[in-house]
């Protein structure tokens, strides 16, 4: 109804433009003033509460549709839960999501709804846990995991939601604990001992396990596997001859 009636205004007032030039300047006046008026009385903020009378979201709307900074809140008195924008009814531009403590939880960028860029983690304590870059909603571009006294633990890259390039992983130390190459999220990924050396191989095919996955003694035998298939295990096997 607010479009009809703003795009009933918008014509009279072109129509005005016809008349002489005295009626031309007053309607055109009119028709811009009562234009305003109309606009505003299509945009509107909606309150909604909880039974107890705290509020539970505030949403900014226009011509019907979200539209504006929408906020939603924990039933625990004024803490707020998720801080978006809107535009048109759909997210566009940044989002916020707190834990009830207050802390930041999450923070990422939307583009008609969809992730676009980088969407970044935390935990309760405010540690930073992951960053991961979108692109139109999928996962695109670089990846990278953190341990919580803030070390790096993952580091790799997306390309179409599947893992790609070379992937490496850290412990709490910052030693190099396992790698990996992927090609469309198939490839094979290298764990190391606390020696360096090669203590299990995962195949993956599509970012799920996929084939046997291999656990080497000291020597580089193999004393067990496992068989995936799409990420299920479908067999396994150990070396129950070893000395143990």
């Amino acid at each position: 109804m607010c479009l009809m009636r703003c795009s009933l205004l918008l014509f009279l007032y072109f129509c005005s433009r016809r008349n002489s030039s005295i009626m031309r300047k007053i309607t055109s006046v009119a028709a811009m003033v009562v234009l305003a008026m109309l606009l505003l009385s299509c945009a509107k903020t909606e309150r909604n509460y909880y039974p107890d009378g705290h509020v539970q979201s505030i949403i900014q709307y226009r011509f019907g549709k979200e539209h504006g900074k929408t906020q939603y809140y924990y039933d625990t008195p004024n803490t707020l839960e998720i801080e978006v924008q809107m535009r048109r009814g759909k997210r566009n531009g940044e989002l916020f999501r707190y834990f009830e403590n207050g802390a930041l939880d999450a923070h990422a960028y939307y583009v008609n709804d969809s992730l676009d860029g980088v969407e970044t983690l935390y935990t309760a304590n405010g540690e930073k846990t992951k960053e991961t870059t979108y692109s139109h909603g999928h996962r695109e571009g670089p990846f990278r995991a953190y341990h919580l006294n803030g070390d790096l633990s993952i580091e790799g890259n997306y390309k179409n939601d599947l893992y790609e390039g070379k992937w490496s992983y850290y412990d709490e130390r910052g030693v190099l604990v396992g790698e990996a190459d992927f090609k469309d999220g198939t490839g094979e990924m290298v764990s190391y001992d606390a020696r360096g050396l090669r203590s299990l191989l995962t195949r993956y095919v599509r970012n799920e396990k996929d084939g046997k996955e291999e656990y080497y003694d000291q020597n580089g035998r193999v004393i067990r596997e496992i068989t995936y298939k799409q990420g299920r295990i479908v067999s396994q096997w150990e070396d129950t001859t070893r000395t143990r």
